[in-house]
């Protein structure tokens, strides 16, 4: 079966299969590339946080629009050399096409390479960062040393053992807040305090307290006073930051926050109980909690909670401070000594001022019933 139109043109429309293929693939990259810019400007117009820019070398892509423009003249030349029957002419306008080819995909590995390393870090709200703003960077090579920090190495490196891609972000941070129902990267931590180093003091902002169960049992104290004794302090004031401290703080949330989820399941099996037993009602859960004989059970154990509930803080804070640098202590000079002063038997000292402003040493006597210097 022979398909029809692949060499000669319709008599009606005057075109040919492959010329049709063309255009159906044209408009098939209208319709993608459509869609992708629409996409990127929808994103970018109603974007809630400042948008990236210059992400990418500017100086490839530059270059690639120009070697597009000339592989497109250049390939149509090649047709019509070829349509002409002039091999030699499209033998040169399709090389000099290919080499725009090689160029544009070296350009493009260049432009992209970069990306297979790049990373972004969004800055969310807290202290003076209330944009999302992104700190944008690129991965590079570390190892970790004897002492378990991370080293930055060279390119060349790449490839021995121990080396790795590191996500490196330098912030000059002015506090540093911690969540406690997150583990402890002992490894950032450690990072932190060696850029910290002798020149920076990172402490605790405010106490860490956590109100002591047996305390609050007794029921002799508010909650105030409960959360000033002795027994509430977890970490005091000032304490410097570490690894053991954080982890401290983190047992101490997780058993008051254990604590809490006991109560609260304690009350919400005691409201089940009452909502069956004493008022009769047995349908399914998802129809009793619409009902405001529930709501308001839950309202009255909510009020309950607060007060036998801990309720540790979730977040601890600690503060950067650079340390100001001690002045060395001038050196005294020594003082010269004072030659001996030959007195009379009878010369009685009354007072000695030593050290005064000239340095001399004055001596206020009574001899014979008469002052003297």
């Amino acid at each position: 079966m022979e398909i029809p139109f692949i060499v000669n043109a319709r008599k009606d429309t005057g075109l040919f299969n492959s010329k049709v293929g063309i255009w159906l693939f044209l408009a098939s990259e209208v319709t993608l590339f459509g869609g992708l810019f629409s996409g990127y400007l929808f994103l970018r117009l109603y974007a809630d946080y400042p948008w990236p820019e210059r992400a990418l070398p500017v100086l490839p892509g530059l270059i690639n629009t120009f070697v597009l423009i000339g592989s497109s003249v250049t390939v149509v030349f090649a047709w019509a050399a070829l349509k002409m029957r002039e091999w030699r002419k499209f033998q040169i306008y399709m090389a000099i096409t290919l080499v725009c080819a090689g160029l544009f995909m070296v350009l493009k590995g260049i432009e992209y390479n970069a990306k297979f390393g790049h990373q972004a870090v969004r800055l969310q709200g807290g202290g003076p960062v209330q944009d999302n703003a992104i700190v944008e960077g690129h991965l590079h090579y570390a190892e970790l040393n004897d002492d378990g920090f991370m080293v930055e190495v060279g390119e060349d490196r790449k490839k021995e053992e121990g080396v790795f891609k590191a996500n490196r972000v330098l912030v000059k941070a002015s506090e540093l807040t911690f969540v406690l129902t997150r583990p402890t990267h002992e490894a950032y931590v450690k990072e932190i305090l060696r850029q910290a180093g002798s020149n920076h003091k990172i402490t605790l902002a405010e106490s860490y307290r956590v109100i002591d169960k047996d305390e609050l049992n007794a029921g002799k104290m508010n909650r105030d006073q409960l959360s000033n004794t002795e027994k509430a302090e977890i970490a005091e004031k000032g304490e410097e930051l570490s690894i053991d401290l954080l982890d401290k703080l983190e047992d101490a949330y997780l058993e008051a926050r254990s604590h809490d989820r006991k109560i609260r399941t304690q009350f919400l099996a005691a409201s089940w109980d009452w909502i069956r037993n004493e008022k009769g009602v047995e349908e399914a859960s998802t129809y009793v909690i619409e009902k405001e004989i529930w709501k308001d059970r839950r309202a009255e154990d909510a009020e309950k909670i607060k007060i036998l509930s801990l309720r540790a803080p979730s977040e601890v804070t600690f503060k950067v401070e650079p340390v100001e640098p001690v002045e060395p202590v001038e050196p005294v000079e020594p003082v010269e000594p004072v030659e001996p002063v030959e007195m009379e038997e009878d010369l009685e000292i009354k007072k000695v001022n030593v050290g005064d402003d000239e340095g001399y040493l004055h001596a206020i006597a009574q001899r014979d019933g008469r002052g003297s210097c």
